[in-house]
């Protein structure tokens, strides 16, 4: 449990300030859940890198930031 307590933490203290520039630059909506939305970007990523279905290559990761994007403007 601690393990995963402190990579939830990491992965916290890692994406907030980046979703933070994106609130800044208006492509994120204000007052989103810090844990929330950066469990649905790194979601995809962290499965294709445990199950190996995807090559984790940068076309690959930037297609989840604009799916992810793309997503998250709709519910704003």
């Amino acid at each position: 449990a601690e393990m995963e307590d402190d990579l939830k933490k990491h992965q916290i203290d890692t994406v907030t300030p980046v979703l933070r520039c994106g609130v800044a630059e208006g492509s994120l909506p204000e007052g989103f859940d810090a844990e929330e939305v950066s469990t649905l970007l790194i979601g995809p990523i962290l499965m294709a890198a445990l199950t190996g279905s995807t090559p984790l290559t940068d076309e690959f990761a930037d297609r989840c930031v604009d799916h992810f994007l793309a997503g998250i403007s709709r519910t704003a």
